[in-house]
């Protein structure tokens, strides 16, 4: 077993656990539901991303935090190679140990995989007394969105893993800069799109983003570690992804903001994440960096 599994998962023994021991009845159909509704939500998606993708051929799997914490590990170790020299690494099942808790579903591009774990959104579910059935096609379509976007986009899993390889191997600060602001693309890209799956289709969608929200202020721990290795908290992410995501939108419309999918050049810069209108210039109407920098100066547009 590589060293970031092997650690990840003695941490997860003591950190993470089984997650909430639920009946063996629940436990089935909590699953059940699981699988039956991320079918639904992999329909919605080309829709609501008005983009032109196929997913059918996604796997979707129900998995305990182990499965995922197996599932994670060995593609991280397939990213960023043998690490097992550095000695940041004991932060990295760290960092695993604790996602492994808090995780509700993750698309895997190496596997073209989504796991949705079940005991984490189980638990969401009965702590804030939430619809099983809208939670779990709220939660796949994120997921979903997530695959559609390496679908479209080849160029992602190449170029994150160059990032990350630079800034876990090699201490780059620039390339961790970038991991913050392709992950904050992809994660609000994602979140934007969950959260217009029609009312119809998830009636306490509102609610369901309101307690997600609660939830991530809350974990203040998993946020330290994070800025351990100089990365925005997934929360960040989510939060300033999202905002940059909606001020492209309400500009530009998705058709324009799906211009960042072509290639790797239209990725936001981390300084553009903050100022949408900046990327709007500089990728939708062809202006050059400084260019854009300077059409911005003083438009009310620019994200604070």
């Amino acid at each position: 077993m590589d060293p970031i599994a092997a650690g990840a998962r003695g941490l997860a023994q003591l950190i993470a656990g089984r997650g909430p021991a639920a009946p063996l009845g629940t436990a089935k159909a909590v699953n059940t539901v699981l699988i039956t509704q991320a079918k639904r939500a992999r329909n919605l998606i080309p829709r609501l991303t008005e983009l032109d993708v196929d997913l059918s051929e996604v796997r979707v799997g129900a998995v305990s935090r182990a499965d995922w914490l197996d599932g994670a590990s060995s593609a991280a170790q397939r990213t960023i190679g043998d690490v097992s020299g550095l000695p940041e690494v004991p932060l990295v099942p760290l960092i695993y140990s604790f996602m492994a808790r808090n995780v509700m579903g993750q698309y895997e591009p190496i596997t073209d995989t989504i796991m949705l774990v079940s005991p984490n959104l189980y638990h969401f579910e009965r702590e804030y007394g939430l619809e099983r059935e809208e939670l779990a096609l709220w939660t796949a379509a994120h997921e979903f969105t997530h695959a559609a976007q390496y679908r479209v986009a080849p160029w992602i899993q190449e170029t994150l893993a160059g990032y990350v390889i630079s800034g876990v191997n090699k201490g780059d600060k620039k390339a961790t800069e970038n991991i913050n602001a392709l992950m904050s693309l992809l994660e609000g890209h994602a979140e934007y799109i969950m959260n217009t799956v029609p009312h119809r289709i998830v009636p306490s969608r509102r609610r369901l983003d309101m307690s997600m929200l609660d939830r991530r202020n809350r974990r203040s721990r998993l946020q330290h570690v994070f800025e351990c290795f100089g990365l925005n908290s997934k929360a960040e992410q989510y939060q300033q992804g999202r905002a940059f995501v909606q001020a492209v939108v309400a500009q530009v419309g998705l058709h324009g903001l799906n211009q960042v999918w072509e290639k790797s050049e239209n990725a936001p810069t981390l300084y553009e994440i903050y100022r949408p209108s900046l990327w709007v210039e500089r990728v939708v109407y062809g202006a050059s960096e400084e260019e854009a920098a300077e059409n911005s100066q003083g438009s009310q547009g620019v994200a604070q």
